[in-house]
């Protein structure tokens, strides 16, 4: 991914990615089922990304399909191409690390069109591999994920003939706005989903946050680097993390989060120093795509690009996400006096020590690139 070089492909990206949040909010829980006990985390952005690499070697027909389901009107490499040189920036600056690789595994290299291929790697970052001998193809990966996935290995699934696999590795790791003071972190007591009571590593500031309290919910947002937010949403005591999950929806995330935090007279929204304690995470999941393109109505055949009888054996995403006090930025054992913010009695305290979801939420690009669930499991 080459980086972003003027500030007109920064504006195009702006004014058309409008529809992105709302494709993606209603994708995690396409892919994610809603009574998972374990911690996992998903990209619903790099799903997108999915979508447009599968639109770029449809025929006509189909890609018409996905731009229609992806609410993308000017074509699929302009938008998708400048967003992810966004992203690329982002690691530069130490704001956030969004690693991602994605490819076609083939039998046969011979019935993928060169042009199409080149289009692949240049904008999307994704490649065209023999699936055999899969020490190629997995040493790519690897690679290409900086040693973040050292233990990938190809499916099991062989492939021959006419089918195909698709794969998608994405590692995140976000920083604070104002990194959290690593002498405050401790141990934080939580009720895991299981019934069980863990101790987990938490990281614990007061800072300025804004919280809404919605019915049978509240919710945390907190600013991060990069002109991004860190949202959580904490069932009510006695409430399942499921039931808030059949909620999160795009009408829930777009209309209910994004712009209701940012209301100033809403009397369930404050915007105040808050004792917060998040646990720390470092979790991988592993997520078929299929059923989300099935539930989308998009097509999995007809890859023209590759080789129009082509059928999938396998499409998943496999994604790491890592959370603590800095991320990519330098370690603060102590807040400096002039930034810290002391306790009153009136302070708020808003601790995620019981199963919770979350999502990070990219702005320039009206993005969702990681969205996730923490169990304790």
């Amino acid at each position: 991914m080459r980086f972003l070089a003027a500030a007109v492909a920064v504006a195009a990206v702006q004014a058309i990615a409008g529809p992105r949040a709302p494709f993606e909010a209603d994708v995690f829980n396409c892919v994610v089922p809603a009574d998972a006990a374990e911690s996992a985390v998903f990209s619903p952005l790099s799903f997108e990304i999915d979508c447009a690499v599968f639109g770029r070697c449809s025929e006509p027909l189909a890609r018409a399909k996905f731009a229609d389901a992806m609410g993308v009107l000017n074509g699929f490499e302009g938008l998708f191409g400048s967003m992810l040189e966004q992203y690329a920036a982002g690691l530069v600056t130490n704001h956030f690390s969004f690693l991602s690789a994605r490819a076609f595994c083939l039998h046969d290299l011979s019935s993928a069109k060169p042009d199409a291929r080149q289009v692949l790697q240049n904008v999307y970052g994704a490649e065209t591999c023999a699936a055999f001998p899969k020490a190629g193809p997995e040493s790519w990966f690897r690679a290409r994920l900086d040693g973040e996935m050292e233990d990938f290995e190809l499916p099991a699934e062989t492939i021959s003939g006419n089918v195909y696999g698709y794969l998608d590795l994405v590692s995140a790791r976000w920083s604070w706005d104002e990194p959290f003071p690593s002498s405050d972190s401790r141990g934080m007591a939580f009720a895991a989903l299981d019934g069980s009571r863990k101790s987990v590593r938490a990281i614990c500031d007061i800072r300025r946050a804004d919280v809404m309290a919605g019915r049978g919910f509240s919710a945390l947002r907190l600013r991060m680097a990069g002109d991004s937010w860190f949202y959580a949403l904490l069932p009510a005591e006695g409430v399942p993390l499921a039931e808030l999950r059949r909620e999160f929806s795009a009408a829930r995330i777009v209309d209910g989060l994004l712009r209701a935090m940012e209301s100033i007279v809403d009397p369930a929204v404050s915007h105040e120093p808050v004792a917060v304690a998040i646990p720390a995470m470092d979790i991988s999941s592993s997520f078929d795509l299929d059923r989300a393109f099935s539930r989308l109505k998009l097509p999995m055949k007809g890859l023209d690009a590759l080789g129009s009888n082509l059928s999938c054996r396998y499409m998943r995403q496999r994604m790491r996400f890592r959370l603590d006090e800095c991320g990519l930025a330098e370690r603060v054992a102590e807040k400096p006096a002039a930034t810290k913010i002391k306790a009153t009695d009136g302070t708020r305290t808003f601790a995620l020590n019981r199963p919770f979801l979350f999502f990070i939420y990219h702005a320039p690009t009206d993005t969702i690139p990681v969205a996730g669930q923490f169990t304790g499991n």
